[in-house]
């Protein structure tokens, strides 16, 4: 209507007992994107989970593919970006998630592995990897 401004709805509150991580000015998480390949691809080689000799040795995958290729072999699937809205929309950090159907206590429930978690060295050590868990743990669990 004329007059009204449009709002979008909030998203869901996170799961008892699960605390978010607030993010520093003008950083989101949002859903991937094609648009966003390069960049993750880029974090997967300089957010290296290996390092070895002082920093001498970085080992990394490199992706043929697109970066959420690996995630795409889950039936249900996850992967969020850390976008630095300051920057120009700069990917600051990425987590991918697999989700399945597993059996726990002999119960079968919905399980997430995650299998990337990267923070670009110049935003590391703000909670970005924990904002992005938290967040990635939040979407998963909800129906």
């Amino acid at each position: 209507r004329a007059g009204e401004s449009a709002t979008r709805p909030s998203p869901p509150p996170p799961p008892r007992g699960m605390a978010t991580t607030p993010l520093p000015g003008g950083l989101v998480i949002r859903p991937y994107s094609p648009a966003d390949d390069e960049a993750c691809k880029r974090l997967e080689v300089s957010a290296s989970q290996f390092t070895a000799l002082g920093g001498l040795v970085n080992l990394a995958i490199f992706h043929l593919k697109g970066f959420d290729a690996k995630a795409r072999q889950f039936p249900q699937h996850l992967v969020l970006v850390c976008a630095d809205t300051s920057a120009g929309g700069r990917v600051c950090a990425v987590i991918a998630v697999g989700i399945k159907e597993a059996f726990f206590a002999g119960r079968q429930v919905k399980a997430g592995y995650v299998f990337d978690l990267r923070v670009d060295s110049a935003y590391q050590r703000r909670g970005l990897g924990l904002a992005l868990s938290q967040e990635a743990e939040r979407r998963c669990a909800a129906p």
